[in-house]
């Protein structure tokens, strides 16, 4: 039983981490969006 508890764990580990990257990835393309679209503005009002 411990050691099947143990397997879960590390396969729901690998998902939370692989689901942790993909999350990352979307903030860090969002951000970059954010990002363009500020200059965007700066340039708009200057």
């Amino acid at each position: 039983m411990q050691r099947f508890q143990l397997q879960m764990s590390r396969i729901s580990f690998c998902r939370h981490r692989q689901a942790m990257a993909a999350h990352q990835k979307r903030i860090a393309s969002q951000r970059i969006a954010n990002q363009r679209e500020f200059h965007r503005g700066t340039q708009d009002t200057t």
